[in-house]
């Protein structure tokens, strides 16, 4: 849930994620509803889409440069997630774009990572795949997928992330934390990790802000610290590589994109 004034008239309206339920299903049970502010705090529900996997976050930013608000949903849904963008086309009309078709989406967030002046998206699905990824935007709502960051453990139990400017650069960067999905009860050790704790990592935007007359090159992100340990899941036992933006790393480890 978050408050923005989507309509434009001076006062802030509420953007509701609808789950439908927390247990998982399959059902599409999700929905996306948005309460209009009349400024006196009376508010009407707009349902904008429904029937829809189960959804877990949606926010509001221009994605095509039309001076209207659009959304971007996440659907965590359970075998069957999705994330898309919703063109604002007035009236409390959106149009679907659908961005990723995989589950276990938590975290959709507009920012402009690359710094060129649109609004991309930053988005953290869980499930079996456990990956960051960035949806760059071209400025007119047209996104390139870029993963920036993949757990190879399928239990690895992505949580949350936020977008701060850790290391004061001037870009954004990710604190991504991992540990809740509570697959191992008691909390135990997996075949072939070395602990059973849960993390918190920081992931550095190493982004090279491109000149006006040059196309604007893919986000670059690095893994550069794990910032706080509990006693609670395991962590991944992953291999790295550096290939474009993308890597796979274990906790703690530093890496640096090629």
């Amino acid at each position: 849930m978050s408050a923005v004034d989507i309509d434009k008239d001076g006062d802030l309206d509420v953007l509701v994620a609808c789950m439908g339920q927390l247990f998982p299903s399959n059902d599409k049970i999700g929905s996306v509803v948005i309460l209009e502010n009349d400024g006196k705090q009376n508010f009407t529900p707009h349902t904008i889409i429904d029937h829809i996997a189960r959804v877990t976050d949606v926010r509001a930013a221009d994605y095509n440069g039309d001076g209207r608000l659009d959304l971007v949903v996440g659907e965590f849904g359970y075998d069957d997630g999705e994330t898309r963008w919703m063109e604002n086309l007035g009236n409390w009309q959106f149009r679907s774009h659908i961005l990723q078709s995989l589950s276990g989406v938590i975290h959709t967030i507009p920012v402009d990572s690359d710094h060129d002046g649109d609004m991309d998206i930053i988005s953290l699905v869980s499930q079996e795949w456990e990956e960051i990824y960035v949806f760059e935007n071209d400025g007119h709502g047209n996104f390139k997928s870029h993963l920036i960051w993949g757990s190879t453990n399928e239990d690895y139990g992505s949580s949350g992330i936020r977008l701060v400017d850790l290391n004061q650069d001037g870009l954004v960067d990710i604190l991504y934390t991992n540990g809740d999905a509570f697959d191992y009860l008691p909390p135990a050790r997996v075949p072939g990790t070395a602990s059973n704790r849960s993390r918190t990592k920081a992931i550095s935007n190493s982004n090279i802000t491109p000149s006006v007359s040059s196309p604007a090159p893919a986000p670059l992100w690095q893994p550069i610290s794990t910032a706080m340990e509990t006693s609670m899941l395991p962590p991944s036992v992953a291999t790295t590589s550096g290939n474009g933006p993308t890597l796979r790393a274990s906790s703690g480890s530093r890496m640096t994109a090629k």
